[in-house]
């Protein structure tokens, strides 16, 4: 929920106008788009009128390529923000210099503690690899 709050923060506090939720599901399930959708409305009392959501991705790097293809237009000067945990900032870096996306990617509030910190770093590193040479 770290990011989802952290959208909403940014919203509220209008360094944003608008918060585009990403991320599938698998069948017969809420989206975990439409899940942090009624969490912001519910635990935030924000009105859906400022968020969007698309529930058809279901990785980092589609998520990514859907905001080069869907928000972006080809308008190179349209600039978002990325927040994601911290543990998986430099994937989204790279990702986003990979699609020369206009982005600046921060991170959300939520801490780990170091045992869970360095399990998602490794899962994440590899992740990386994976990514520079198969661009998955």
């Amino acid at each position: 929920m770290g990011r989802i709050d952290k959208g909403a923060e940014l919203l509220k506090n209008k360094v944003i106008n608008k918060i585009q939720l990403t991320g599938g599901n698998a069948p017969g399930e809420l989206s975990e788009a439409e899940a942090a959708l009624k969490y912001l409305q519910s635990m935030h009392k924000l009105s859906p009128k400022n968020i969007e959501v698309e529930n058809l991705t279901s990785t980092t790097n589609e998520q990514i390529k859907f905001v080069k293809s869907n928000l972006e237009n080809g308008d190179k000067s349209k600039k978002f923000i990325i927040i994601s945990d911290e543990f998986h900032l430099k994937r989204v870096e790279e990702m986003v210099d990979f699609y020369n996306l206009n982005a600046e990617v921060i991170s959300s509030n939520y801490k780990l503690n170091f045992q869970k910190s360095f399990y998602y770093r490794v899962r994440d590193s590899i992740g990386l690899i994976i990514f520079w040479f198969f661009g998955l």
